[in-house]
């Protein structure tokens, strides 16, 4: 097939999938699509690097892809104006959150790049600003669905015909003579890994929630909902192409539906669900410890049973080589200032960084690097509210909890050999926001129009136990 054959039936494909995307009633503002616009730029490479800029995978935008995230945070700052009263109660509930912004902030004071470190600045604010649009829906769950699902739908059918018929676009060039990694619409195999992750779950979840409130088998699965079927298929595909892999992604995408199976089993019981994965994770932690304590290493174990060497991929050497850059411990450089030209520069002189890194290549790493002990500490106490907040979820909306501690358990996992955090604009940080915070908890039934919840329409004072709202 020509690429510009499989190039149309892809294009044909995809206004399908979204004609049939169109036809769902789901109860979200026409502002999730800004969301979405957003998503979808967290998920790809910038506008300026399709015409032939390059990659980078630091990050960077110029040109249009500049003045595009500027329209859309814009955007997302209007209607996050325009529901300040949900978004007060939001913030009021997630207070880790200020802290970690309000410090973001005052660290661009003492980068040795604050023009550099406030435009992520501003980045990490319009991540933020979607994050809080998203979560003041009526439902956000359904808008939080409803924007990954219609991301999803261009992103990966392109990331198909890119990695097989594009290489000069969809292939990244492997050292060693190996084979060529697919990237597709993404910068990196392991971010085009983090995109499929996120495709499997998405629509694993909606298959699932379908089941259960059609009340159809699976056998019925693929005449219910062929186009979820189709992408679960085309994100497997991805994961599985290529010269190179993701083991990570593939990884989380086993841990994840496990974690989903298990808490499926409890659902009668939530207060038992919480206990188990509390166990689950101690156990875990345990686990990691003793290991260690006997000269031996966990992660090592993984790698090796993955194929992999017990460096993971030159990892360790790498986190190595970064800490003994590190002059200062406690507050980092400044937002997003550590990867400095010089810095780059110096790494690449070491023997086995010749290939010229620019992230950690692990989220926690990059989160002490860029913000210190400080940083690390308030990503914890976020981390730590968020699952807090996941699992009561799960005792008041089921499938909200569900949904949050799947995400935020296998975007930490993730994290361990990947650089989401505290990247702005990255998949795995975006996702990371979107489940750790909880929101409004809003009384107002289902049915009521939206318009309400927009315009800050209070529910009625509950005057006795037994009263309707």
């Amino acid at each position: 097939m020509s690429p510009q054959l499989a190039l149309l039936l892809a294009i044909g494909f995809i206004a399908a999938a979204y004609i049939h995307e169109n036809q769902r009633r789901g109860k979200t503002s026409a502002a999730v699509w800004i969301a979405t616009l957003w998503m979808m730029r967290c998920g790809s490479r910038g506008l300026d690097e399709w015409r032939g800029g390059g990659i980078s995978d630091d990050g960077g935008a110029s040109g249009i892809d500049q003045i595009f995230i500027f329209v859309v945070a814009v955007l997302g700052f209007s209607v996050v104006a325009r529901r300040w009263s949900q978004v007060k109660t939001v913030l009021g509930r997630n207070w880790p959150i200020l802290l970690y912004y309000g410090y973001i902030t005052l660290s661009v004071l003492w980068s040795g790049s604050q023009l550099d470190s406030a435009k992520q600045l501003f980045r990490a604010f319009g991540d933020l600003a979607i994050v809080l649009l998203v979560l003041t829906e009526a439902n956000p769950l359904e808008a939080i669905l409803t924007m990954f699902r219609r991301g999803l739908l261009l992103l990966i059918p392109l990331s198909v015909v890119f990695a097989k018929y594009f290489s000069e676009l969809g292939r990244m060039r492997e050292k060693n003579w190996e084979p060529d990694s697919w990237i597709g619409v993404t910068t990196h195999k392991n971010c085009l890994g983090q995109l499929c992750f996120l495709a499997l779950i998405v629509f694993v979840i909606e298959i699932a929630r379908s089941m259960h409130q059609r009340r159809f088998s699976i056998w019925r699965v693929p005449l219910k909902m062929p186009f979820e079927v189709i992408y679960i298929a085309l994100s497997i595909y991805l994961l599985n192409g290529g010269g190179a892999k993701s083991t990570t992604s593939i990884l989380c995408v086993f841990v994840a539906m496990g974690l989903f199976l298990l808490l499926e089993k409890l659902r009668s019981r939530p207060r038992l669900a919480s206990k188990t994965l509390l166990a689950l994770i101690c156990g875990l932690g345990f686990l990691y410890v003793a290991v260690n304590f006997f000269g031996g290493s966990l992660s090592a174990i993984v790698a090796s049973s993955q194929g992999k060497d017990p460096t993971l991929t030159g990892r360790t050497e790498l986190w190595a080589d970064i800490l003994d850059i590190d002059k200062r411990p406690w507050f980092g450089p400044g937002f997003m200032g550590f990867w400095s030209p010089e810095v780059k520069a110096h790494v690449k002189k070491i023997p086995r960084e010749s290939w010229g890194p620019e992230h950690a290549d692990c989220g926690y790493v990059e989160t002490y690097i860029q913000m210190g002990w400080v940083g690390v500490l308030l990503l914890g106490l976020l981390i730590i509210h968020g699952y807090i907040g996941a699992n009561k979820a799960l005792k008041t909306d089921f499938d909200w909890g569900r949904f949050r501690l799947v995400l935020l358990l296998t975007t930490l996992l993730q994290n361990v050999t990947e650089s989401g955090f505290p990247r702005p604009m990255q998949i795995l940080w975006f996702t990371f926001l979107l489940v750790a915070l909880d929101h409004a908890r809003s009384r107002l039934p289902q049915t009521r129009k939206l318009a309400e919840w927009e315009r800050g329409i209070k529910p009625p004072v509950r005057r006795s136990l037994m009263a309707p709202y």
